[in-house]
């Protein structure tokens, strides 16, 4: 068996407009779920980990007008749990290369 050298995650998923209500920013449980698979276990081969979520939105309503007003990464929501992960060298020793893209759309 080969140890693990790279890491790639995705997660997608669409947002009806009830869900919108409270914000458009990217849901607190997609940071919370990445920090607690990569701080789990040590991956002393690891080099490369690639991380990409994208969520949607249903079309134009007054919430989704103003989207580009959004902080869609919201730094309250889990982030410095992901941050404090990568940035342990006694669990990932070798990592050289973090890849995240976040993105949102509107369906439609």
């Amino acid at each position: 068996m080969r140890d693990l050298e790279i890491l790639v995650l995705r997660y997608s998923q669409r947002i009806s407009v009830s869900f919108l209500e409270p914000a458009l920013d990217l849901p607190p449980y997609i940071p919370q779920f990445l920090a607690t698979i990569i701080s789990k276990n040590r991956q002393e081969t690891l080099t490369s980990i690639d991380f990409s979520t994208r969520w949607e939105m249903n079309p134009a309503t007054d919430e989704t007008a103003a989207v580009s007003e959004v902080t869609l990464i919201n730094p309250d929501h889990g982030w410095k749990e992901v941050d404090d992960a990568l940035s342990n060298r006694e669990l990932f020793p070798k990592l050289q290369c973090v890849r995240m893209l976040c993105a949102s759309g509107i369906i439609g």
